[in-house]
């Protein structure tokens, strides 16, 4: 960081810091990782790099999502959408979309959630994404009450995961996390 501040070099820069924010997120502290990703976010400004402002922007939604901050959250994330837009990166835009859906759940708001996840889902099906597709069918199913079937263990406890996830629940989140290792290795621990 320092030899690039020397260089004058704005969007390693910019890459650094938020490389270096990631670090401060898996260990939990999110304060640090918000400033971080705010120097990182003015450099990206100056640049004028839409591209990377709106990656950028959809990890402040993530991390305001985490703060359980979701009025900062949306707006984050509705700013990617567009900046997502403006430059054509349409898995970005399913990416973004699908968040803002997240935002939605977490608020309660049942029917923007599922719009906002079969927007998502509509343009992840047509890019022929099935992983992601998959995904948000079952962010889907969830909402409408009939996610997981219930002779599947596995997929029981990556739903229970999501769900403790999307809660900021990140202890729970873990320990259903280790469970579904557990279950896919065969030894049913957990």
């Amino acid at each position: 960081l320092q030899l690039l501040e020397q260089l004058g070099d704005k969007q390693n820069k910019a890459n650094t810091l938020s490389n270096m924010a990631q670090v401060f997120l898996t260990r939990r502290d999110l304060d640090h990782a918000l400033g971080l990703y705010q120097e990182s976010l003015q450099l990206l400004e100056q640049l004028g790099d839409k591209q990377n402002k709106a990656a950028l922007l959809s990890r402040l939604g993530d991390l305001y999502m985490s703060k359980h901050d979701f009025d900062k959250a949306k707006e984050s994330l509705e700013e990617s959408l567009v900046l997502r837009e403006q430059v054509g990166h349409v898995d970005g835009v399913a990416y973004s979309i699908v968040k803002l859906g997240q935002v939605a759940k977490a608020r309660g708001d049942k029917e923007t959630a599922l719009s906002r996840y079969r927007d998502g889902l509509a343009i992840f099906e047509k890019m022929g994404m099935p992983r992601e597709s998959e995904q948000v069918r079952q962010m889907i199913a969830s909402l409408e009450g009939g996610a997981v079937p219930n002779d599947d263990p596995l997929a029981q406890v990556l739903a229970q995961a999501r769900d403790a996830s999307q809660r900021g629940d990140v202890q729970s989140a873990i320990q259903y996390q280790e469970q579904a290792v557990s279950l896919a290795r065969g030894t049913g621990e957990g």
